[in-house]
């Protein structure tokens, strides 16, 4: 069998597409530069997202996505090319960037038509399928999460804030982890579409 591995730089991207390199946490790192794969590997599979930065642009994607900048993605978006070297690069659509990354989830800021927003309320769900006596709100019940808005993107400024109380569909978006978040906080990236009404 012949492992074709590809050099990175040879890699292009297609029209609506980013060339990214995942970027290996420095407690994965030894001081001489060796990466430690066995535990690298380990909690990437156990990771929801991934920090990439971009390598190349392709055509198409908005200007505001430039190379060198640091976004997150989910660990499922793009296809993994195999190359010469210890570097994780993928292929990925331009709007799968979750975001600018940062420590600090109110200096997040999400990519295109992505908001990050806290979760508040979740709505209630009966058991079994019965339906409470004197609770009429359980017959509508719907699988929706309430929330504030943390950030968003800057083509959603006419239509949203930062503050904004909004209820969306609970398996929309992703969960976010922030080192300078509160514990226990819970961070969602969602798209405009997922959006379902706002709350006075």
């Amino acid at each position: 069998m012949i492992d074709l591995k590809e050099k990175v730089e040879n890699i292009q991207p297609l029209e609506g597409q980013v060339k990214v390199k995942i970027k290996i946490p420095k407690e994965f790192v030894t001081e001489s530069g060796i990466i430690l794969t066995s535990q690298r590997d380990k909690v990437f599979k156990e990771a929801d997202f991934y920090n990439v930065e971009v390598l190349e642009v392709g055509k198409g994607c908005p200007k505001d996505v430039q190379v060198a900048k640091v976004y997150r993605v989910d660990k499922f978006a793009g296809t993994a090319i195999p190359t010469e070297g210890e570097d994780l690069i993928k292929v990925i659509p331009h709007d799968l960037l979750l975001g600018e990354d940062s420590d600090n989830p109110e200096e997040f800021n999400p990519h295109e038509d992505r908001l990050l927003v806290k979760v508040t309320s979740q709505a209630s769900k009966t058991k079994g399928g019965v339906i409470a006596p004197g609770n009429s709100g359980d017959i509508f019940e719907t699988d929706t999460l309430g929330g504030e808005i943390i950030a968003l993107s800057d083509n959603l400024t006419k239509e949203y804030k930062v503050g904004d109380k909004i209820r969306w569909e609970s398996h929309a978006g992703y969960a976010m982890e922030f080192k300078g978040g509160e514990d226990g906080e819970d961070y969602r990236s969602i798209q405009k579409f997922s959006i379902l009404c706002k709350i006075r």
